[in-house]
């Protein structure tokens, strides 16, 4: 329940109030029980979100019942079919994606983005407890490949982040992170 409570991410607010695009659709990847969803929505974005946990959309189901414009999907990140889309959120789940398939997820992202889109989201750095972690399969970046990762992209911010610190669930671990917002390039 702590993390229904939550508001959106104030990356998310920043990404919105950078917009430059007419269009107002948006993908919230991981999109957990819905504190970005939710404010998209307010935002006035036609929303796809998708997570891979049942329960997390069993109450983004209930929350957004009457609003036609939130699309909820049970999918992850290789399995899941982009829209087109002006604003990509990927707060705290991109690096859940599966290694092996870390790539191709980015290609349909990129494609999936309009030109002038965003994408905003956190990337793992390799020094995050995580990647070594038998726990969690993660995909990291080193800041190159961070780089040649947004090599299409105008990177707006990009913060990192490489200390200790509290996971959702209140577990302390060390936190090796780029939290970025990037607007397409063409």
């Amino acid at each position: 329940a702590r993390v229904i409570t939550q508001p959106h991410r104030p990356l998310t607010a920043q990404a919105v109030a950078l917009m430059s695009l007419p269009t107002r659709v948006a993908i919230d990847c991981g999109c957990g029980t819905g504190r970005d969803t939710r404010y998209l929505l307010e935002q006035g974005f036609q929303v796809h979100a998708f997570d891979k946990e049942a329960k997390a959309l069993d109450i983004c189901r209930k929350r957004f019942a009457d609003n036609p414009e939130a699309q909820l999907y049970k999918e992850q990140f290789e399995q899941f079919c982009y829209p087109q889309a002006s604003l990509i959120v990927a707060n705290a789940s991109l690096f859940f994606c599966d290694p092996a398939y870390f790539d191709m997820v980015w290609e349909r992202i990129t494609h999936a983005l309009l030109p002038g889109g965003l994408f905003c989201g956190d990337l793992l750095g390799i020094n995050d407890s995580w990647v070594k972690s038998p726990h969690h399969q993660v995909t990291a970046f080193t800041r190159t490949h961070l780089d040649a990762l947004f090599q299409n992209f105008d990177i707006l911010d990009c913060t990192e982040r490489n200390e200790e610190g509290e996971t959702a669930m209140g577990k302390t671990k060390h936190w090796h992170t780029y939290t970025v917002i990037a607007r397409k390039q063409g």
